[in-house]
């Protein structure tokens, strides 16, 4: 539904699945998306804080040793988290997030195709163009990533 562009109907249904279990990773995900979508952000921060709690508790209790297991997961929350302080404003929390993704997740040509659009604003130009053509690198499609390149 959100990919169809029914954020209501999908918030509703995040919701329902929220009410009777508020630890749905899947839920609090989709409701972070519809909230980023709808420019709700703090609800938005809220869904994305909750989701990112839920990975790190799910990563203690496996003891650590299935800590490659949620790294694609917490890499993506940390890069959700980080777009949506990106635009309320917040560029030191979102730079602090997307470097957290890119941490996780190294060859994932988004999330490094976010943090160097927030290192251009941070106007620490040298560290973005490393990002950026790494991102290219990594998937030679990426038109976002060709884009923000050459802007920067």
């Amino acid at each position: 539904m959100v990919y169809e562009g029914k954020l209501d109907e999908a918030n509703a249904i995040c919701l329902d699945v929220l009410q009777e279990h508020p630890d749905s990773l899947w839920a609090n995900n989709v409701a972070g998306l519809v909230a980023h979508d709808q420019r709700r952000l703090d609800d938005a921060q809220g869904y994305f804080t909750k989701v990112l709690g839920l990975l790190e508790g799910l990563h203690e209790a496996s003891g650590g040793g299935s800590a490659r297991r949620f790294d694609f997961e917490l890499a993506e929350a940390h890069d959700h988290l980080g777009r949506v302080l990106r635009l309320a404003g917040d560029e030191r929390g979102a730079l602090e997030h997307m470097q957290r993704a890119v941490e996780l997740q190294p060859d994932f040509a988004v999330f490094r195709n976010n943090l160097g659009g927030v290192l251009m604003l941070a106007g620490r130009r040298d560290e973005a163009l490393s990002h950026l053509r790494q991102a290219t690198r990594l998937r030679p499609s990426y038109a976002s990533a060709h884009k923000n390149l050459g802007a920067a």
